[in-house]
């Protein structure tokens, strides 16, 4: 099963494009990434956006499994405390 992912902008209320991975984690790790990455525009208002499990893809039959309640797997707000004290460290 391959794990379709999006980025909700809680100010505009919409979805990112989606993006699909392996594993949770390398999910959270992208998400991660864009809120440590000054080129982001996650990262210049990290606290507007969150990071969603959105369905499920099975490359052996090609179907979606949409999830009726999409998941919440990393808030911007959380990113935002964890990330702000080590910007300042250089």
């Amino acid at each position: 099963m391959i794990i379709v992912c999006a980025v909700k902008d809680n100010v505009a209320r919409c979805f990112s494009e989606p993006f699909y991975v392996n594993h949770i984690g390398a999910a959270i790790r992208s998400f991660i990434d864009a809120a440590s990455n000054p080129k982001s525009n996650i990262s210049t208002n990290i606290r507007d956006y969150d990071l969603y499990h959105i369905a499920d893809f099975d490359p052996n039959n090609g179907e979606f499994c949409v999830l009726t309640d999409f998941e919440l797997l990393c808030t911007g707000q959380s990113l935002a405390v964890a990330i702000s004290p080590a910007k300042g460290q250089d």
